[in-house]
């Protein structure tokens, strides 16, 4: 993976991205989460993952890092205007919860 490490929270004591070792993908050609004509397939693949929640956190992250590559494929489950959406919301309610 060449992307740079970020350290995501799985509520073990895993080191960073050791969960991605736990994922669906591992072994399955990563054309498949970064070719449009086979979002679906990947979807597939992704529902069925324990690791879901830190690969979309992972991507969040790199994605706010870095501007030059922001269609990055599919991530847990999610395209990256899904993981967009997905994101605002959360951050949203991050917002009203700290005003409660």
């Amino acid at each position: 993976m060449s992307r740079s490490a970020v350290a995501i929270s799985t509520g073990s004591d895993e080191g960073p991205l050791e969960w991605i070792k736990r994922g669906e993908c591992r072994g399955v050609d990563t054309n498949v989460f970064f070719t449009a004509a086979s979002v679906e397939f990947a979807k597939s693949i992704c529902a069925r993952c324990p690791v879901r929640q830190p690969c979309v956190d992972y991507a969040l992250i790199y994605e706010r890092r870095d501007t030059a590559d922001k269609d990055m494929g599919v991530y847990g489950g999610m395209t990256y205007e899904e993981r967009r959406s997905y994101g605002r919301r959360r951050r949203t309610a991050a917002r009203r919860a700290q005003n409660d």
